[in-house]
C-alpha cells in the first residue's frame, strides 16, 4: 500500500486489524478507533505514525516506519 496522502484506518471497538503488506511512501499514517492495529511488515513511509486511540502491535522491526510517533 502506498500512502499518496496523509490516511487514516479506523478500527473499530473489539476488532483486529492486521496488515502484512509493506506501506510505503512519503505520508503521515493515522490510526485510530477503539481497535487494534497490527503492522507485519518492514514498512518504508516516511510522514510518521500518529496515534488516536487504537493499540498498535508494531511485529516487525520496522513496522512503523520512519519519521515522528504521535499519541494522542
Amino acid at each position: 500500500m502506498t500512502l499518496a496522502a496523509d490516511s487514516t484506518i479506523g478500527v473499530d471497538t473489539g476488532a483486529t486489524l492486521p496488515l502484512s503488506n509493506v506501506v510505503s511512501g512519503t505520508a503521515v499514517l493515522t490510526a485510530s478507533g477503539g481497535g487494534t492495529l497490527a503492522l507485519n511488515a518492514n514498512n518504508s513511509f516516511s510522514g510518521g505514525l500518529t496515534l488516536n486511540g487504537p493499540v498498535v502491535n508494531l511485529n516487525a522491526n520496522r513496522a512503523r516506519g520512519t519519521g515522528p510517533v504521535a499519541v494522542n
